[in-house]
C-alpha cells in the first residue's frame, strides 16, 4: 500500500453501509474503523469487492487482494482510489 491517506467521501461511506452487516448501519462508519468490527467476514467481503468493481468500475489486482487492504474503511478507500488512478499518472478525466 501507498504512503496516501485518502478521506473516504460520502458516497464511498453509503455504499459501504449498505453492503455490510446490519451492525455497520447500527454504528455508522468511521475511516478507522477495520471490517472485522463492523461484522464483515469473509462473504460479505467478497461481495463488497464485486459491488466495488461494478460502482467504480475497477477490478482489484491480485496484488491488492490481501488482508491489509481489507483492514478499515480507509485502507479499502485507498485501493479503490489507487484502481481509479490512470495508469500514467495523469488525473481523472471530469467528463
Amino acid at each position: 500500500m501507498t504512503a496516501d491517506i485518502v478521506a473516504p467521501d460520502e458516497g464511498f461511506m453509503a455504499l459501504l453501509t449498505r453492503c455490510l452487516p446490519s451492525r455497520a448501519r447500527r454504528a455508522g462508519l468511521e475511516p478507522e474503523d477495520t471490517l472485522e468490527a463492523l461484522g464483515a467476514d469473509s462473504l460479505a467481503i467478497v461481495e463488497l469487492i464485486v459491488v466495488l468493481e461494478t460502482e467504480y468500475d475497477v477490478v482489484f489486482t491480485d496484488d491488492l487482494l490481501i488482508p491489509e487492504t481489507f483492514e478499515s474503511v480507509r485502507s479499502l478507500a485507498d485501493a479503490v482510489a489507487r484502481l481509479r488512478e490512470p495508469a500514467d499518472g495523469s488525473l481523472p478525466s471530469s467528463s
